[in-house]
């Protein structure tokens, strides 16, 4: 599972209004035409290591199901695939990016598009909410957070079998009630994982908070409201007018 190592500087939980949070509602196919046309190639080919991640993602990705195709399930294997710790550089481009994206500097559209699609390809035919759990070496406030509105603003990685976090920290957990992750573990390079990818899009409610328990010295327990997606279909604005796909 990505995304739960140690970190020394205490972490917010707030809206991430920094981040990245395309949720392509209204524009996934055209977002799709401007990937192959503009992005893939050069992308794929930016550093020696995610020219190799790409290769490894392409010969080892799992066969397409689900309505997913060919790119998402590599998507999905590149970013559950630690080698080469392409979750770690799509999610620092993510949680700080905003910016970057709304003015072409931003380094990974491909890999965030196909990811984001590949989620919510996958929420079509899974659509219970679900209650998955996360674990975490960092700190995390716990002043002015509770009943507060907040998102992760990044992809997080959560389960959906609390043993399997174990090994992940006991300073902040989590146990989430997710509405619009996906369950990955079939397409996964970690399929034992059980792994829910939460979007960076995705809003919580602050529901409880508790200190000093026997699995985590502090576990936030969060609902979802919702999505807030301030940079939706950010390349064609009259799109977004459009609804859903």
């Amino acid at each position: 599972m990505k995304g739960h190592g140690a970190d020394t500087q205490q972490a917010v939980l707030d809206m991430a209004i920094g981040s990245v949070d395309d949720s392509f509602e209204g524009c996934a196919e055209k977002m799709s035409d401007r990937v192959s046309s503009k992005y893939l190639d050069k992308e794929k080919n930016s550093s020696e290591n995610i020219s190799k991640a790409w290769k490894d993602a392409e010969k080892y990705r799992k066969a397409p199901g689900d309505g997913l195709n060919i790119l998402n399930s590599v998507a999905i294997h590149l970013y559950t695939e630690v080698s080469h710790k392409m979750y770690l550089e799509l999610n620092e481009a993510v949680g700080a990016g905003r910016d970057a994206y709304k003015n072409e500097t931003f380094k990974l559209y491909s890999f965030y598009f196909l990811l984001t699609d590949a989620i919510k390809r996958l929420k079509r035919t899974q659509r219970d909410c679900v209650t998955v759990y996360r674990r975490t070496k960092r700190k995390y406030t716990t002043e002015n957070v509770l009943h507060q509105t907040v998102r992760f603003g990044r992809f997080t990685s959560s389960s959906l079998n609390y043993a399997l976090t174990t090994s992940f920290g006991s300073e902040s957990c989590f146990e989430i009630y997710t509405c619009f992750g996906a369950d990955i573990s079939h397409y996964s390079a970690l399929e034992h994982e059980k792994e829910v990818l939460i979007p960076p899009y995705e809003i919580f409610n602050v529901t409880g908070i508790s200190k000093d328990q026997s699995w985590c010295t502090v576990v936030f327990r969060l609902e979802s409201v919702g999505c807030r997606s301030d940079l939706n279909c950010a390349f064609f604005p009259s799109a977004e007018q459009q609804g859903p796909e």
